[in-house]
């Protein structure tokens, strides 16, 4: 399956688009039933703090990059993180807080920045041959971003392998900009001027600042913080629902570029109806982006 690139105007026909949209709600289906049955050890967003985002978005614009190849990378990364930790419990289970179990976390820790880089290698290579990144390049990133540790070409290529094995090899074919292009064609909004290039911006500042975004959308959809196992289950499998993220970005960026009311309203019909979400739903993580993002009808994006 191709990646959907709404910015080379690929006109995509109306099976294609079910089809994608298909896939992409197959794809949340089977990461909702990981969270909820608990077959895998993940949960949303625990290995990709603002910190980490901040560097994968700085490390990828440094190479000239494509923007897909940052939410590749951020998956893998967290990927990544949870089964390479979840391993490490298993096998000390039975004795967690012993120092081989230390040890092992401490392991882990000191070549995080070799692991991430090898995140967005990955995720280069999955996203353009082209512009995949070298060993060499890898290296060079890795001199700024830990000057006082020396790393080899063969621990490079080590750490890429170690990566791609604990991931099982899965590296998916979705990410949100995908589920962003697929949903502009689908509401034929892919040709309104500038709409696709606020989008990645305003997806951007959603990942940057998701902590606080997401934490307000607990307290206003149940009062409080979750509480419940049921209510937490609930909330991760909300939170890792890239259509709905994907929907509420595109709501917010239709109002930064001040497209009428009424439209937008239509849009979110549409996407009840394309992706299974209340529109409400929609609307207000929509709204609550724009709030965060602290924007007037004067800014220019």
């Amino acid at each position: 399956m191709k990646e959907v690139n709404m910015s080379t105007n690929m006109t995509l026909t109306e099976p294609l688009i079910s089809e994608w949209l298909k896939y992409i709600q197959e794809v949340n289906s089977e990461q909702e039933e990981v969270i909820r049955t608990g077959r895998e050890f993940f949960i949303p967003f625990i290995a990709i703090p603002t910190t980490v985002v901040e560097k994968v978005f700085i490390i990828v614009d440094s190479f000239a990059l494509g923007p897909r190849t940052k939410y590749l990378a951020l998956y893998i990364y967290e990927k990544f993180l949870c089964n390479e930790f979840w391993g490490i419990y298993k096998e000390h289970e039975n004795h967690p807080g012993s120092e081989d179990f230390k040890h092992a976390c401490d392991r882990v820790s000191r070549v995080l920045m070799l692991r991430l880089m090898s995140c967005i290698q990955l995720a280069s290579k999955m996203d353009s041959h082209l512009l995949a990144l070298g060993i060499t390049q890898v290296l060079s990133a890795l001199g700024r971003l830990e000057p006082n540790h020396q790393f080899t070409r063969f621990a490079v290529m080590l750490s890429e392998i170690k990566v791609f094995t604990t991931i099982n090899f899965k590296i998916p074919l979705i990410t949100p900009l995908d589920c962003i292009e697929v949903l502009l064609t689908a509401s034929r909004l892919d040709k309104i001027n500038k709409l696709y290039d606020t989008t990645i911006h305003v997806l951007d500042m959603t990942y940057l600042q998701h902590q606080q975004l997401f934490s307000q959308l607990q307290l206003v959809s149940h009062g409080s913080l979750a509480k419940t196992k049921e209510d937490k289950l609930n909330f991760m499998a909300m939170e890792s629902d890239i259509l709905f993220i994907s929907a509420a970005v595109i709501r917010c960026s239709m109002e930064i570029l001040h497209i009428k009311e009424g439209t937008i309203a239509g849009v979110l019909r549409k996407f009840e109806e394309l992706v299974k979400i209340d529109r409400k739903d929609i609307d207000n993580l929509g709204r609550m982006i724009m709030t965060m993002l602290d924007l007037d009808n004067d800014s220019d994006f």
